[in-house]
């Protein structure tokens, strides 16, 4: 990651982050509602602006080797 925070902006943040298959779990705060049980790697690159109460988050990434679980279903996928 890298960029800047300057609190004397409407949109204080701005970032740049680089995933390189970075492990990603059970982010339950996203899909708590639907999926549980998720797993793989994320390689992507994003853009965090906003501010730190409520970022935005905005790029292009890839899961690799993942899995999740359809509560509903109670299927792992």
């Amino acid at each position: 990651m890298e960029g800047f925070y300057d609190p004397s902006q409407a949109s204080p943040l701005a970032v740049n982050a680089k995933l390189e298959k970075h492990e990603y779990q059970n982010h339950r705060a996203v899909y708590a509602w639907n999926f549980s049980n998720m797993d793989g790697l994320l390689t992507g690159n994003y853009e965090i602006t906003g501010t730190f109460l409520e970022p935005l988050i905005r790029g292009d990434g890839k899961i690799q080797s993942a899995q999740l679980t359809i509560d509903y279903l109670k299927t792992t996928y």
